[in-house]
């Protein structure tokens, strides 16, 4: 995104820093990114399945299958079967919160969600992410 549109890292951050901060005060729970924060977009495998992974062995896991591999997930395990198995073209993009460690913090997960869900909406703007009809 950042190359399509100049300062799209910044801004994100800008408003995620001014979203996080009106929640904050309202709720605790949220992390407030400080000033030199920027969003970082990852591209690689994320292992999909049924077993959840909190407890700090996501490196060795993941390179025991493949050196792409960047995260693990349960949900769209069955979204991309469902896909494969229709045809429909499918896409998955993971704002990631944690590092699959036991008691980890869970403050990030607005700001990962919020930085996908950005992501997407202006994906879908600037015309390099597609939706099928």
């Amino acid at each position: 995104m950042e190359i399509l549109n100049r300062g799209w890292s910044a801004a994100l951050a800008h408003d995620l820093r001014v979203i996080a901060q009106n929640a904050a005060e309202e709720e605790a729970g949220y992390t407030v990114p400080d000033e030199k924060w920027k969003p970082r977009v990852v591209r690689g495998d994320i292992l999909a399945g049924g077993s959840l992974v909190e407890d700090g062995s996501l490196p060795t896991f993941a390179l025991e299958h493949s050196d792409k591999v960047r995260a693990v997930e349960m949900k769209e395990a069955g979204f991309a079967a469902d896909g494969l198995e229709t045809g429909i073209p499918w896409l998955v993009v993971r704002g990631i919160a944690d590092v699959g460690e036991e008691g980890r913090d869970k403050t990030w997960q607005f700001g990962a969600t919020f930085i996908a869900a950005r992501f997407v909406r202006d994906g879908i703007a600037k015309g390099v992410l597609k939706i099928a009809r």
